[in-house]
C-alpha cells in the first residue's frame, strides 16, 4: 500500500491578512514557522496510521490520502471547532447570521460588525474573542483530547482577536463551564475587549474562586484592575496567589514594582531576573524587565552592576538605553547629565520633544533657570503643540520654577519609574495598541499621580479606541481658566465632537471656541489653519495659513513648512498654479525636504507633467527617506508612466508590502502587473482595492473598468 502524503507551507504574512500569493514568495509569520516545525515533527514521528486516525484534526496543517482506498471520501470541509459562547450586535459568517449556541467550523470567517463582538469557545476549552469591527478566519484546529496536544491559528484580516488558550496549553478546572461562570466569564471578556473596564471588574469580580486554579482568568483579571485604576487592590490580590499562578508577564511585573515601592530592592530584582530568564517571555518583554532592573540596582547601591544591564539593552535598543543611563545619571548627579540630555533633545540626532522638560527640569533643580529658559526657547517654537513644555514655559516666565519640581524629580525613583512606563505607553501608542497603552500609562500615573500631563495621552488613546466618552470626560477635566489647557482641550473636543454627532457640528464648535479665545496668538491661527485642513475645509485652511505667513518672517524655520501646507490646500482645491509656487518657495527656502519634493513631483505625475524632472525630484526624496511608502510609490509611479517597468513593479511591491491597505498603492501595483503580462495578479489586486472600506466610489468606478477591459492607458 502507497502513502501520499501532502504538506502545506505554514501561514504566510499575506496568508494571515487573507492575500493572494500565489506568485511571490512571502515571509512566513511566527505561527505559520511553528505550523512547519509541526508538521515536519509529526511526518516524522507519527506512522501512517496514526496520521490517518487524527486527519480529521489535522487538515488545516496537513492531508494523507490512502492511493489504495482512494475511493473513500473525506468529509473535511465541516470540522467542528467550537461554539458560540457569548455575542453582541451583529456577528455572521459567509452564510449565517450567528447567535450563542451556534456551531463554528474549520475555515469559517467570522465579521464582526462596528460595536459587536463575541466570544467563541473551542473543544479544548479555549475561548477566542473576537472585538468590534473584525474578520477573523478559523485557520488551524488541531486537537487530541488524548494528551491535550495541539495547536490553534486564526488569520485576521482586520480588527482585534484574543486567544485564551484551554486545555492545550494546560487543564482548566470543571468548574469554569459551568452556567453563571461561564457567563460573567464570556462577559467580562467581551467586555474587557470593548474597553468597559468598569464592567469587565464587575463580572470578573464574581469569579474570584477562580484565582487558584484558572491562569487566564488571572491574567485578565490582572489587565482588568490596572484598566481600572485599582492598583493596590490588585498588588494584595497577586500576593495572595499560589507561586505556580504566577507564570505570567504582568504578574511578574506588578510583583516587581510592588517590592520596589516597598524598597525590597533585593525581592523586586528577583522577579525582573525571573521574567529575564524565562524563555516564553517575548524581547520586548525582557527589555521592559532589563531596563527596570538597572533601575533598581542603583536604587540599590550596586552601581557596578546597572551597567551591565544598559549593555545588554543597548546591543538591540540603543535609544532605551541613552534613556535609562540619562535619568540614572540624573539620579545620582554625575557629571555626565548635561551631555547625556543634550544628546537626547538634539534635533540633529533623536530630538526627543518631551525630554527637553525633564532637562529643563534638572537644571532648574540646579538654580540654572537662565539656562532652562534658554533650552525652552530654543525647543518650543510658536508652533509647538506640546502640552507639557508650553505649561513649563508658562510657569518659568511668570517665577514659578517650583511648579517645575514639583511634578518631577529625578531624585525620586518612583517618578523615575513612572517616566519609564511613560515611554512604554507611548511607544505602544505610536504602535496603535492603545489598550496596551494605557495599561503602562495607569501604572505610570500610580507611580507619580502628580504628572497629570499623562493623562492628555490616555485620552488621546480612548479616543483611538473609540471610547470617545472617557476620552471626553479626560478632556472636560482640564482647567477651562487656563488657556493653555483650555485651547488644547478645545481642540481635542472637536475630534470627539465629530465623531459623536458630525462634521459640521464639530466645526461650528471649533469656531465658537476660537471666538471666546481673548487674544489669540499666532499659534492658535496655525492650530485653526491645520483643523481646517483635517476636515478638508481647505478655504478656510488658506484663509490661516495666510494670516500666520503675514505674521511671522520668513527666515522663521517654520515658514517653509506653512508654504507646503497651504500649496497641499491649494492643491486639494486643483489650484494647481498657487500650489505650485507655494511647494517651489518653500523647497526654495529648505532644499531637498523629502515630503515637499515628493508632494510637488507627485502632482506633476498625477497630471502627467514634468514627468523626467519629478523623477529626478523622486530621487532625491527616495535617497533620504528609503523606507517611506509614500515615496516609494510615487517613485514608482514615475518609472510607469515613463515606461520603465521593471523598476516599477520593484519598487511598487515594495510599497505594498509598506501599506498593504492602501487602495492608491494597490491599484498601482496592479497596473503595472497587467503592464507585464500578469493579468491573473493585476486583476486580484484591483478585486481586492474594490474590497477595502477606504475605497473611493469614484476609484471603484475605474477598477471595475480595468476589470473588463485592463489597462488601456497610463490614466
Amino acid at each position: 500500500m502507497n502513502n501520499l502524503i501532502l504538506v502545506r507551507h505554514g501561514q504566510s504574512l499575506w496568508n494571515k491578512e487573507r492575500r493572494f500569493t500565489g506568485f511571490v514568495d512571502i515571509e512566513l509569520t511566527e505561527g505559520g514557522k511553528l505550523e512547519a516545525e509541526r508538521a515536519g515533527k509529526l511526518i516524522k514521528e507519527l506512522n501512517i496510521f496514526l496520521m490517518r486516525k487524527i486527519l480529521s484534526l489535522i487538515v488545516g496543517l496537513f492531508f494523507v490520502i490512502n492511493i489504495s482506498q482512494a475511493e473513500e471520501k473525506l468529509n473535511i470541509e465541516k470540522q467542528l471547532v467550537g461554539v458560540v459562547g457569548a455575542i453582541s450586535g451583529t456577528v455572521k459568517t459567509e452564510t449565517r447570521e450567528l447567535k450563542a449556541g451556534d456551531k463554528i467550523y474549520l475555515n469559517e470567517t467570522i465579521y464582526a460588525a462596528e460595536g459587536a463582538g463575541t466570544q467563541i469557545l473551542l473543544l479544548d476549552q479555549s475561548t477566542f474573542t473576537i472585538g468590534s469591527d473584525s474578520e477573523v478566519v478559523m485557520d488551524t484546529f488541531i486537537y487530541d483530547p488524548a494528551t491535550n496536544d495541539g495547536k490553534i491559528v486564526a488569520s485576521v484580516k482586520k480588527g482585534s482577536l484574543k486567544v485564551i488558550s484551554g486545555l492545550i496549553s494546560k487543564k482548566n478546572p470543571d468548574n469554569l463551564i459551568k452556567g453563571k461562570n461561564i457567563s460573567n466569564y464570556f462577559s467580562g471578556i467581551l467586555s474587557l475587549n470593548s474597553n468597559q473596564y468598569g464592567e469587565s471588574y464587575k463580572y470578573f469580580n464574581k469569579l474570584n474562586h477562580l484565582k487558584n486554579n484558572h491562569d487566564q482568568y488571572n491574567r485578565e483579571l490582572v489587565f482588568t484592575l490596572v484598566q481600572n485604576q485599582k492598583i493596590p487592590e490588585l498588588l494584595l490580590y497577586l500576593k495572595k496567589l499560589k507561586k505556580e499562578n504566577l507564570n505570567f508577564f504582568n504578574a511578574n511585573l506588578l510583583l516587581g514594582i510592588n517590592y520596589f515601592l516597598e524598597k525590597n530592592y533585593i525581592k523586586s530584582a528577583s522577579y525582573f531576573n525571573s521574567i529575564i530568564q524565562t524563555r516564553n517571555f517575548s524581547s520586548f518583554e525582557k527589555l521592559i524587565a532589563q531596563s527596570l532592573l538597572s533601575y533598581v540596582k542603583v536604587f540599590e547601591n550596586r552601581l557596578h552592576d546597572y551597567e551591565t544591564e544598559l549593555n545588554i539593552i543597548s546591543k538591540n535598543y540603543k535609544n532605551f538605553a541613552l534613556i535609562n543611563n540619562t535619568f540614572i545619571s540624573c539620579y545620582l548627579d554625575n557629571k555626565n547629565v548635561d551631555e547625556n540630555f543634550l544628546r537626547i533633545i538634539n534635533p540633529d540626532t533623536l530630538n526627543f520633544t518631551r525630554y527637553n522638560f525633564f532637562y529643563i527640569n534638572f537644571l532648574v533643580s540646579k538654580n540654572r533657570n537662565n539656562e532652562a529658559l534658554k533650552v525652552l526657547e530654543k525647543n518650543n517654537d510658536i508652533f509647538n503643540t506640546n502640552l507639557l513644555l508650553d505649561q513649563t514655559k508658562s510657569w518659568l516666565k511668570k517665577g514659578k520654577a517650583n511648579k517645575v519640581k514639583d511634578i518631577f524629580d529625578c531624585r525620586n525613583p518612583n517618578h523615575l519609574i513612572s517616566e519609564f512606563f511613560y515611554l512604554i505607553a507611548n511607544l505602544h501608542s505610536s504602535e496603535e495598541n492603545y489598550a496596551l497603552s494605557n495599561f503602562y500609562l495607569n501604572l505610570s500615573l500610580y507611580l507619580n499621580p502628580d504628572f497629570i500631563f499623562n493623562n492628555a495621552l490616555l485620552a488621546e488613546n480612548y479616543f483611538h479606541l473609540k471610547d470617545y466618552q472617557n476620552s471626553k470626560k479626560i478632556y472636560l477635566k482640564f482647567d477651562s481658566k487656563n488657556p493653555i489647557y483650555s485651547w488644547y482641550a478645545k481642540k481635542r473636543l472637536v475630534w470627539i465632537k465629530s465623531k459623536i454627532e458630525n462634521d459640521e457640528s464639530a466645526i461650528n464648535f471649533l469656531n465658537k471656541s476660537f471666538k471666546k479665545l481673548e487674544n489669540p496668538t499666532v499659534k492658535n491661527y496655525y492650530d485653526l489653519a491645520n483643523l481646517f485642513k483635517d476636515f478638508k475645509k481647505y478655504e478656510e485652511s488658506i484663509k490661516y495659513y495666510t494670516k500666520v505667513l503675514n505674521d511671522i518672517s520668513n527666515d522663521n524655520p517654520l515658514y517653509s513648512k506653512i508654504l507646503y501646507k497651504r500649496g497641499m490646500s491649494y492643491e486639494r482645491l486643483k489650484l494647481w498654479k498657487k500650489s505650485e509656487n507655494d511647494l517651489i518657495q518653500s523647497l526654495n527656502l529648505v532644499p531637498e525636504k523629502p515630503y515637499v519634493l515628493n508632494y510637488l513631483a507627485y502632482s506633476w505625475l498625477e497630471r502627467n507633467i514634468n514627468l523626467e524632472k519629478s523623477i529626478e525630484m523622486l530621487k532625491i526624496a527616495f535617497n533620504k527617506k528609503r523606507e517611506d511608502p509614500y515615496i516609494i510609490d510615487s517613485l514608482g509611479w514615475g518609472m510607469y508612466l515613463t515606461g520603465r517597468y521593471e523598476e516599477a513593479e520593484k519598487l511598487l511591491q515594495k510599497a505594498v508590502e509598506l501599506m498593504p491597505l492602501d487602495p492608491i498603492v494597490n491599484d498601482h501595483y496592479a497596473d503595472i502587473l497587467w503592464k507585464l503580462n500578469r493579468n491573473l495578479q493585476a486583476s486580484y489586486f484591483w478585486n481586492y482595492v474594490l474590497s477595502l472600506k477606504t475605497t473611493e466610489n469614484e476609484m471603484k468606478d475605474r477598477i471595475k473598468e480595468k476589470l473588463i477591459l485592463g489597462v488601456q492607458n497610463h490614466s
